[in-house]
């Protein structure tokens, strides 16, 4: 497959899927009745561009933390921008909307997409609450994401993680049905080698020949 592929910003892995959902509570119910155990749900907040103070997102999450990646399970929390983005989206189709992988430095990610031309929204920095076992501590995150609409397989974004140990607690990464790992994400799609080049343009790697389509090898899992 002939590739223009741009330089990399560093490693890059495959940190989480992201899963549209109504009801947590069912999720949750579900999840369990799999054998994982599930994180309590955590409401997503960034600071309010006037006051600094923690605002509402529009979406919270419970998580299925793994010792390698994790599935992230979203509900609509507030009628912001972004949760009315998020209504539509889980209105047009529930379940896995959302692929996110983890780099170093996402500020230098999100400044090397857009010097490529790849349309981008303006970086974010999400926190969320997070109760440990001595009480709570803030997970926190920056994101570079793409313009809505620009992969039509759903959101795609890149982050890094400012707290990870607070995420990946050891009593939340041990499961019943034994799972340890998020390996790959699956795509699929009417025209994979339209579909891999702009994931590859994303991602800063190469996609080779995969049985019937193509995979994108990364740092830690594929696509």
């Amino acid at each position: 497959m002939p590739q223009d592929l741009p330089a990399a910003t560093g490693p890059i892995g495959l940190d989480h899927s992201g899963h549209f959902v109504a009801d947590a509570d069912a999720a949750r119910a579900e999840l369990e009745a799999l054998g994982f155990t599930v994180t309590p749900f955590s409401a997503q907040v960034q600071p309010d561009p006037v006051s600094g103070a923690p605002a509402l997102t529009g979406t919270g999450n419970i998580c299925v933390m793994l010792p390698e990646g994790y599935l992230e399970f979203l509900v609509h929390t507030a009628d912001t921008p972004l949760g009315l983005e998020f209504l539509a989206a889980l209105d047009r189709r529930a379940g896995l909307n959302l692929a996110a992988f983890a780099v170093p430095d996402a500020a230098a990610h999100h400044a090397h997409l857009d010097a490529l031309g790849a349309p981008m929204r303006p970086l974010v920095h999400f926190k969320r609450e997070v109760a440990t076992q001595s009480g709570h501590e803030t997970a926190a995150f920056t994101v570079a994401r793409l313009a809505a609409g620009t992969m039509p397989e759903g959101r795609v974004q890149v982050l890094t993680h400012h707290n990870a140990p607070t995420l990946w607690q050891p009593r939340w990464t041990r499961h019943a049905n034994g799972a340890a790992s998020l390996e790959a994400i699956l795509v699929s799609a009417p025209d994979p080698e339209e579909t891999a080049a702009r994931f590859v343009r994303c991602l800063g790697r190469a996609a080779e020949p995969f049985g019937a389509g193509l995979r994108i090898a990364l740092d830690r899992g594929a696509l």
